[in-house]
This record gives C-alpha cells, structure tokens and sequence, in this order.
C-alpha cells in the first residue's frame, strides 16, 4: 500500500527523470472518422502509470455514443490499481470498475459489487498500445474486470477476444502499434495510429 500511494504522490507532483510516451489514435468506421483514442504511459524507476481516454461517436439507426476513461499504477511490473469508467448512451453499457490490493489478493468492485482476484496482474489492455504481446495469452480487462484471452495469428498480429465473442486484432510493426481491427454492429472499425 505504501508503495501505491507513493507512486501516486510522484507523479502528482511532477517529479523530473520521469519518461512519457503518448499514442493518438483516430477511429475510423469506412473514410468516416468516428472518434480518437489518447492514451500515455510515464514512468519512473520502477513506477509506471498508463492512461488512455476514448471518445467514441457515431450514426448508424441512431446516433451511439461511448466514453472510456482508464488510469492504472504499476510497481516492479505488477498492477497496484486501476480504475475505469465507460459511459454510453446505450441503456446498460454504462461500466465503473476499480482494482486495488487488498493484503495478498486484489479487490475487485464493479458498478458496487466487491469480488477477489489473484495478484499478480502483469499485462491489461491498455497496456497492449505500448507493447507486443509477444508470449503473452491474456490481458487484463480494467473495463471488464476480467481477463481477455490473446491469440497469436503471426505476423506480428494478435487477436483479443471480448467476452461477448466480438474479436478485436492488434497489428504490432518492430514492436509498435499501428492499429487495431474490430466489428462493431455489423461494421468494420479501424483505430489508427496517428
């Protein structure tokens, strides 16, 4: 715990040595673009804090809306908390999950309903913008709040299955993300590195 709040404290007061990287991705359904993804990792020695903000917005018979907020911390590798908030306009698609340890496990609570998980976690989603999964077979969901499992199809591409069967593909280029495929109602959707 001590180790948690004082990575929190570091980065909150900006303290210098430490080393940024950010991804902008453009959301494309066909030539129509349909939102962005922002996502950062900073890290220091071995602290690490990943974040990413997807804004999402689109008519097809309606117009949809999804906003997704996620903010993890990491020590030594391992998630200490996460935290993430999907809203939508789409009547049960709203999500507030939160991961923390709590002495030798996880707690876990999403939309109020408290459960453990196993520590540790080494890989979530968000994760996968800045690094190939390369040996890895699944990722932590912080929207979820589950693992998602990952399957290697070669070529440096990697599909990630939701649990409700949907398929997203990451294509990795010398270790680098450059986009990712997906089918959301019926549509094919491309999140492009910009």
């Amino acid at each position: 715990m001590v180790i948690k709040f004082s990575f929190v404290l570091l980065l909150l007061t900006g303290a210098l040595g430490a080393v940024a990287q950010k991804i902008k991705m453009e959301v494309m359904m066909g030539e129509k673009k349909i939102g962005e993804i922002n996502a950062e990792k900073v890290t220091k020695d071995k602290a690490a804090e990943y974040s990413m903000k997807s804004d999402v917005k689109t008519t097809m018979v309606f117009t949809v809306m999804v906003n997704i907020v996620t903010k993890t911390y990491w020590y030594d590798g391992n998630l200490t908390v996460s935290r993430a908030i999907r809203t939508s306009n789409m009547p049960g698609q709203d999500e507030n999950t939160g991961l923390e340890i709590k002495g030798k496990q996880y707690q876990l609570t999403k939309n109020g309903k408290i459960s453990q998980m196993d520590y540790p976690i080494n890989l979530c989603v968000t994760n996968l913008y800045f690094q190939e999964p390369i040996k890895d077979t699944a990722a932590f969901s912080e929207i979820q709040g589950m693992y998602l499992t990952i399957t290697n199809l070669g070529n440096h591409q990697y599909q990630v299955k939701q649990p409700n069967g949907k398929k997203n593909i990451y294509f990795y280029v010398n270790g680098k993300l450059q986009k990712i495929e997906t089918v959301v109602a019926g549509n094919n959707v491309v999140f492009l590195v910009k």
